[in-house]
């Protein structure tokens, strides 16, 4: 068990605290009653610096852990059971593309999440959603490595899976780093990616995460999850990624691989997107071949 300090409201306030505990994987805030030297006694004075500075060093840790976890909340309420067309508008003179505008990506609090201002859409995301559903669906396979074209950011796909299963009501966690976030019909959470049973995760569960330095597997909670057929695994990754991913995965449970085809768009036409939408011509100028992506 660990806790963690939040700053107070006033200095004359005792600190209210978060606890994140093993027994039920989750996070909860303590009562103000509950302060500091409740948690802590009162170390021996030699020791007082030490505690102080331990004790200042949880700060930045849990500012971010509330942010995400607030901002899980956010995309719950906004996007559980809600049909994803109400949230997208159509992209003027482009009929195969959509998008959800930095409006609707800052009320649903995306942008602590995977830090977008605009998701567009394209009709070959929607397909590959539903070339996914059948190994999902089988008990035999646990998971797919999705494998995308250079230049396109890969939590891009992450993203318009995770709205579109929560339109659907299906339950779905999100890799962050250290932690996942689950979604299901009692609302959102976050919790410990490392942990080596993951039996918080339901039945069903679609479990998204993106190959990146430092976590190129999936995390041990999604993995275990996995094998224990609770949960079906979709990473995304880099092409020259994915024949390294699908050996590492071997040996942990059964996995298939996807690739994620899209359409080629010249700079000219991704110069007139950004007029047509307000953007930055240099964050459109660095992904010549995205049809659907995270600007941020």
């Amino acid at each position: 068990m660990s806790q963690i300090s939040v700053s107070p409201d006033h200095p004359e306030k005792p600190f209210p605290l978060l606890r994140f505990s093993k027994e039920d994987k989750g996070v909860e805030e303590l009562s103000p009653e509950q302060t500091i030297d409740q948690i802590w006694p009162e170390p021996p004075p030699t020791h007082q610096i030490h505690v102080f500075v331990k004790f200042i060093s949880f700060l930045p840790k849990v500012a971010t852990i509330r942010i995400i976890l607030e901002a899980a909340h956010l995309v719950h309420y906004g996007s559980w059971g809600k049909d994803l067309k109400d949230l997208l508008c159509n992209v003027p003179g482009h009929g195969n593309l959509q998008y959800l505008p930095r409006a609707q990506t800052d009320s649903l609090g995306l942008k602590h999440l995977l830090c977008p201002e605009v998701l567009l859409v394209n009709k070959e995301y929607k397909a590959a959603y539903e070339s996914l559903k059948p190994y999902v669906n089988d008990l035999w396979c646990g998971g797919v490595v999705v494998s995308t074209q250079p230049g396109i950011r890969k939590s891009c796909f992450l993203l318009y899976l995770l709205l579109h299963l929560l339109n659907e009501m299906k339950p779905v966690a999100l890799q962050v780093g250290s932690r996942f976030m689950l979604f299901q019909d009692t609302g959102a959470s976050l919790h410990d990616a490392t942990d080596m049973e993951g039996y918080i995760i339901p039945k069903g569960t679609w479990a998204l995460t993106d190959s990146r330095p430092g976590f190129e597997m999936p995390c041990p909670s999604f993995l275990n999850a996995s094998m224990s057929g609770r949960a079906s695994i979709i990473q995304t990754t880099a092409p020259l990624e994915d024949g390294e991913l699908l050996r590492s995965w071997r040996g942990k449970c059964s996995v298939t691989f996807h690739s994620l085809e899209v359409e080629a768009m010249s700079s000219d036409k991704l110069v007139a997107l950004r007029r047509k939408l307000n953007l930055d011509p240099k964050i459109l100028a660095t992904d010549k071949k995205a049809l659907l992506r995270l600007l941020s």
